[in-house]
This record gives structure tokens, sequence and C-alpha cells, in this order.
């Protein structure tokens, strides 16, 4: 019999307090140095990918179909690493124990012996019920520590605004003052469309849904956001953390190739080009953080981000941007948060 499965896996099952990494020992947040601040930041990044992977392992072969998750039961001549973890058996090896087990059957001359078409309905249906305990058991754990990483992150980054801001008051107290946000699209038609969209000074959501490229199967996306600091005004100096999200919210399409988020991008000109009353423009704001890719398999991805603000506006009818984006394969859409100079 061929099992797809590793000891590290199946003892996750039993001990998932072990497995599911301990980020609840968070440490106090006393003064820190700024080198602190950022190996700690480093780790959770880490430590949130760890996470991550793990529960996509564990959803994956959950939603595989051709995976069974047995219990290790002697009458079925399996047997585990740890007792009472499921083994995870491909769908042909599965029903050829069933045969072995319906011939055996006849040759213990059991009475109305069962066949290999029972047996394989049997296993089928305590694989199903496994399964719904697999998942009832671990996901609840890789929520919890993903959100606490998360929340640990939001803390550290707020540190380390609190060290980096040094806020410059620019010529006669001119600030960036947020105006509004608009989303725009490097290909216009009818197989990408903007759902819904809303996007504020807490941050938004956007869904969009379009053909997946080199093929006729359509996805719809959601990307979310939300800032970790004031973003309504805006000095030199400023450092503001996001968080942006992107999650499959339709069926997924037969295809490789990755949906990601970003910040940055050059995408929006010519929607700003509509929305800006001013042609003089500073590129202000630096967006730093790293691109992030979800599919099919893994319908889910988060990252983290920052706004560096690198100047204060030069003249009064300036404006200025800053940028997230989501791809989906063959499109991007990119929100863009408009600001405009203000003194006081």
């Amino acid at each position: 019999m061929s099992f797809i499965t590793h000891r590290s896996a199946i003892v996750a099952v039993l001990v998932t307090c072990a497995i599911i990494f301990d980020v609840g020992s968070t440490p106090t947040l006393r003064a820190q140095t700024p080198d602190e601040v950022r190996a700690r930041l480093a780790y959770l990044q880490q430590q949130e990918q760890i996470i991550l992977d793990q529960q996509n392992w564990w959803l994956s072969r959950l939603n595989d179909g051709e995976v069974l998750f047995l219990p290790a039961t002697p009458d079925m001549h399996f047997v585990s690493a740890v007792f009472g973890a499921p083994i995870l058996v491909d769908r042909a090896s599965a029903w050829e124990q069933a045969q072995r087990l319906a011939v055996a059957y006849i040759a213990m001359r059991a009475t109305n012996p069962p066949t290999a078409q029972q047996l394989m309905a049997e296993m089928e249906e305590a694989s199903r019920r496994m399964k719904d305990a697999v998942y009832n058991t671990l996901n609840p754990f890789f929520e919890r520590d993903l959100q606490a990483t998360r929340d640990e992150f939001q803390r550290y980054m707020g540190l380390r605004t609190e060290q980096g801001q040094t806020p410059t008051p620019g010529p006669a107290g001119r600030a960036w003052y947020f105006r509004r946000a608009v989303v725009g699209a490097d290909n216009t038609g009818v197989n990408f469309q903007l759902l819904d969209y809303e996007a504020n000074e807490s941050g938004g959501r956007v869904q969009v849904r379009g053909r997946v490229q080199n093929s006729e199967c359509f996805e719809t996306w959601e990307m979310s956001w939300s800032f970790g600091g004031d973003i309504s005004r805006l000095q030199e100096g400023m450092v503001i953390p996001v968080t942006q999200n992107v999650r499959l919210v339709s069926a997924p399409c037969p295809s490789a190739l990755p949906s990601y988020i970003d910040v940055g991008g050059s995408t929006l000109e010519h929607v700003i080009a509509n929305q800006a009353p001013s042609d003089v423009f500073q590129g202000a704001v630096e967006e730093q953080g790293q691109r992030c890719a979800a599919n099919g398999s893994q319908g889910f991805a988060t990252t983290q981000a920052s706004l560096v603000v690198r100047g204060n506006p030069g003249q009064s009818n300036a404006w200025t941007l800053f940028r997230l984006q989501i791809y989906i394969p063959g499109q991007f859409w990119v929100v863009g948060y408009l600001y405009l100079a203000g003194g006081g």
C-alpha cells in the first residue's frame, strides 16, 4: 500500500499545540532598540509564513478527493506512527486494500462477506468523518496563531514607526492631505470587472473578477487592506504600516498562474489624470513591501508593507499618491490614494 504522509504530519494532528508555533509568548513591549524591533519583525514574518505553509499543506490534502484520511485500526491492517492519528492514503491504494480485505473475508468463510465496493464505501465515509475532525481540530489553532502573529507584528510596526517618525514641517507649514481613493486597471473589457470596492483612511477592500490568462475560466478575488497609523495627514519622516490580504472568493480555475498583492506599481496614470486637479506631482511617498502570491489551491495570502513619507509639498498646488495593487493573471488592478498639499 502506498502511504502519502510523513511522521511530522501525523504527529501534528495529535500534538497541534506543539506543532503550531508558540507566538503567544509575546515579549513585553519594553523600550527596545531599533535593531531588536527589526529582528522581531523579521522573526514574526518568518513565523507567519511557516504557519501559512503548514495550514496550506493540510488544507490541500483535506480538499483533495484522491486522498483518503483513514483511522489506524488493526482490523484494517494500518500501522500508525502515533496511535489514533490518521493515515493518508491515495484512492488507488485504498481500493487495492478493499479488494484484499474482501478476499480475506471470503477466505475466513464470513457470513455475508462485504464486497470490495462496500468496503471502499466504508473507507470513504470514514475518511469524510476523519477529514472533518482534522479540520475542526487544526484550523482553529492555525487561525488563532496567525492572528496572534499578525497582531504582534502590528504592535512592533507601531514601535518601529514611533522610533522612525520625526515629522518635519513643510514650507509654510504645508503637509499632504488625503482627498480621495481611486481604482483603475491596465485593461478594460468584458473579461475583467470591478465588482465592488470601498477605500478610506482606515483601509478598504476591492473585489475583482477576471478571466484567467490562457483559459476560459473566471476567478473572483478580493484584496483588503488596513493602515497601522493615521494617513489623513502626511509629513516627511512618517512611516505608516500597511497590512494587505488577498483571498479567492470563487471556485478556483485549473491554472498554475498565481494572483498576488503588492504595493506600488505604475498603473493608474490615465485614471489619475481625470482625478487630480493639478499637474504638479511629487513622488513624496515611497512604498516598501514584498509581493505575496496565492493561487486556486492556496486561496489566501497576506503581507506587510510600509509607506515612507520622503518629502513635504514643495508648493501649494502639488499632489502625490501611493498605490496598492492586486494582480490576477492577465490584469492589474490598482487602488490609488491621492493627496493634495495644504497648509497648517
